[in-house]
């Protein structure tokens, strides 16, 4: 995928041609095909409250709420209805902790999934329990 910056460093365009249309504060606040049609499935429309993400909008009208941690990181994602879309916990290394909505994710490093599969770990939390005797 290549992405097209404009000359603030916003990213305006998706090569397969998505185009991002931005607001006064600088956030992007829609997404639609090349041509900037709002009726199709490439439309998004992002709403803002105080400068953080809420909700998005699709091109059928259906909302999706965003619901932010302290680091205005969305953990929890719903529908209108709100229906659970997405839960989402973080390890101390940032990697996305298993979710019954989402299965656990896996490195692409050859190195790292080996270590995996012997049985060994590479987290500095368990680097630092290996050290200090701690577990």
């Amino acid at each position: 995928m290549n992405y097209t910056y404009d000359g603030d460093g916003k990213r305006v365009q998706k090569s397969n041609g998505k185009l991002y249309w931005y607001g006064m504060g600088g956030d992007p606040l829609d997404e639609t095909d090349a041509q900037g049609n709002t009726n199709n499935s490439s439309f998004n429309e992002y709403i803002f409250f105080g400068g953080k993400r809420i909700a998005r909008r699709d091109y059928q009208n259906n909302v999706d709420y965003y619901f932010a941690d302290h680091l205005g990181t969305a953990r929890v994602v719903t529908n209108s209805s709100g229906a659970l879309l997405d839960d989402s916990d973080f390890y101390p290394s940032a990697a996305n902790a298993p979710s019954p909505l989402r299965p656990a994710t896996t490195t692409n490093s050859p190195a790292k999934n080996a270590t995996a599969k012997a049985g060994w770990t590479t987290s500095r939390r368990d680097i630092w329990a290996a050290v200090s005797g701690g577990s």
